[in-house]
């Protein structure tokens, strides 16, 4: 499961600018990258004032130009600096263009800012307003305004989805990290810095943790920010010339998939869902990993083995096999993968596929719902059961996040499922879970108690209107409208399911729930939520394990999961994946 405005793929544009000045959820660009002009000296400007300096950025998503900033910064003499900044970002038809000004204080902190948004909701005003540690922004949008303050003393101003409040960051990390912390409240870090290798000589790159909200690596040279990168997004920029720079920036801080081991075999296997009323037919593209010689192989073997299997369900959100995201940014991990390895490691194979029209797999994704995920499930687990390498009567179930949720129904409609582990599970509707997911989200970001509480409001009367059926509030945005339309059959089709009933109704089999404490996408309190379904059924011995430092993905909580699901130095914890392979070793060997 994966964070967005309400649940999946994107943190929520409020948690960016505290309300309105992020640009709406993209994709690929649209035409070429328009060229920004550099702005002009103000003019009233007195002349002896420096001369500015001017600053050109390409913008890139997902390593293609999508637009550009152009910066005109001056050095005053006192010793603080002042940015004027025009930017314009093109994509997937959405255009947004931008400019403003940064004021910064001799210690290279915010002291003052404009902002000048146009966007497809019309032109948008900020103004930011700094008072010693207090810091507030006024947004204004035709006739309406309001403040966001900051929770927090803050003394950093990063204007979303721009890269100009990083102009003069470089400073500051070379002369040492002083105590920053970004409007409206979050605390930003250095937690990495390296030389960057290859040619490019004097280049160093620092990670910068936004809270729990984010990561941004910069390359800087001599004090002068050269590219950016930010490996959730995808989005990234370099000045011009300096490709080369980004492009090792980002391969030094990207994953790479884990290879499959000596002794395993990994095999590709198409799974065919059936077109129905409601939904398209799917080709699910998956991978099958299974032991090269599984135990009872081997000279003087009657016939071949047939080993035991598992078959994977993913969270929320398109992803491929290894429970990854697609393309530059997002989730990283190849969870899915690891557990594999380890399962076949052990002599367990398993199953795990391309959600549907993801990676190579073909089919709707957008247009999917809850019934949809259960189908692909259910042929993923009759797959598994024709095969004449796999043991029928020995076959298991691995849920994560939302697959906890269609694991349970496809267990009852098999019922014959051995053993099943729930990861990060749910025991109640993904749209009444998101509602603790922003919650914790805005809280993070640093708003006010009464501004959070405002948009967790905001929030209810959308959900509100999806449940009933109802038109969406006319305040919510036309850009942020269309996403959350486009998600709506599927956050209704939540709604209708019961996860208490489905729980209930799950044939007695062995059951493992295993949780992080520091999941801030499945809060470890819904496992008592769970375990109350499983228990008025017919599954009240189902075990649980909670791994007080782990996070949604099963590795070690270093922040949130915008800094964490792209870390390229996280690991699958091996206790976890000892627990797991252990409790199917003893299912699987039960009688």
């Amino acid at each position: 499961m994966h964070p967005t405005y309400v649940n999946t793929t994107q943190l929520p544009s409020a948690v960016l600018v505290g309300l309105a000045l992020a640009l709406p959820g993209c994709g690929g660009p649209v035409g070429a990258p328009p060229v920004v002009p550099a702005p002009s000296p103000s003019a009233s400007a007195a002349p002896s004032l420096p001369p500015a300096e001017h600053i050109a950025l390409d913008v890139f998503k997902d390593g293609v130009q999508v637009g550009t900033e152009a910066w005109a910064v001056t050095r005053q003499t006192d010793g603080t600096t002042d940015i004027a900044f025009d930017a314009i970002l093109e994509e997937k038809g959405v255009h947004l263009k931008g400019s403003g000004t940064l004021s910064l204080a001799a210690d290279l902190t915010a002291r003052a800012g404009t902002l000048a948004l146009e966007t497809p909701d019309g032109p948008v005003k900020g103004e930011l307003r700094v008072a010693g540690p207090a810091m507030s922004l006024k947004v204004s949008r035709g006739d309406e305004s309001r403040d966001v303050r900051a929770e927090r003393p803050s003394n950093i101003f990063l204007p979303q989805p721009f890269f100009v409040g990083f102009a003069r960051l470089c400073p500051l990390f070379e002369a040492g990290t002083p105590a920053l912390v970004e409007f409206p409240g979050s605390p930003l870090t250095v937690t990495d810095h390296q030389a960057l290798t290859g040619s490019e000589l004097g280049v160093t790159v620092y990670t910068v943790e936004h809270g729990e909200l984010g990561r941004t690596i910069l390359a800087c040279e001599k004090g002068e920010l050269v590219a950016a990168s930010d490996p959730w997004t995808g989005e990234s920029a370099a000045r011009p010339g300096r490709r080369p720079v980004l492009d090792a920036l980002v391969a030094a801080t990207s994953r790479h998939k884990p290879p499959t081991p000596a002794g395993l075999v990994e095999e590709e296997v198409t799974v065919t869902v059936p077109a129905t009323a409601k939904d398209a037919e799917a080709k699910l593209a998956c991978s099958f990993l299974k032991p090269a010689s599984p135990p009872g192989s081997g000279k003087g073997a009657s016939k071949a083995p047939r080993t035991p299997a598992v078959v994977f369900f993913s969270g929320s959100g398109p992803q491929d096999r290894d429970e990854d995201t697609v393309g530059p940014g997002g989730v990283k991990l190849s969870l899915f993968k690891f557990m594999a390895v380890a399962l076949a490691g052990k002599g367990v194979a398993s199953l795990r596929c391309d959600d549907r029209g993801t990676a190579a797999s073909t089919g709707s994704f957008e247009k999917a719902t809850f019934p949809t995920f259960v189908r692909d499930a259910e042929e993923m687990l009759k797959a598994v059961r024709l095969r004449a390498d796999v043991d029928p009567p020995r076959v298991g179930l691995i849920g994560h996040s939302e697959g906890s949720l269609v694991a349970p129904v496809a267990a009852r409609a098999d019922g014959k499922i051995k053993a099943v582990v729930l990861m990060a599970p749910l025991g109640r509707s993904i749209p009444d879970l998101a509602v603790a997911q922003q919650t914790r989200m805005l809280e993070q970001a640093g708003l006010p108690k009464e501004q959070v509480e405002q948009q967790l409001a905001a929030q209810a009367e959308v959900l509100k209107a999806i449940r009933q059926g109802d038109p969406l509030p006319a305040t919510v945005p036309q850009a942020e409208r269309a996403h959350i339309e486009s998600q709506r059959p599927w956050l209704k089709s939540h709604f209708d399911h019961d996860a208490q009933r489905a729980l209930r109704e799950m044939p007695a089999t062995a059951i493992l729930l295993v949780q992080g404490a520091k999941d801030l996408q499945v809060p470890v309190e819904e496992l008592t939520l769970v375990q109350k379904g499983l228990t008025s059924g017919k599954n009240a011995k189902a075990r649980s394990i909670v791994y007080p430092t782990l996070n949604h993905l099963f590795a070690e909580s270093r922040g949130g999961p915008a800094t964490e699901y792209s870390d390229p130095h996280a690991v699958v914890d091996p206790t976890f994946l000892a627990d797991v392979t252990a409790f199917f070793g003893q299912a699987f060997s039960a009688r």
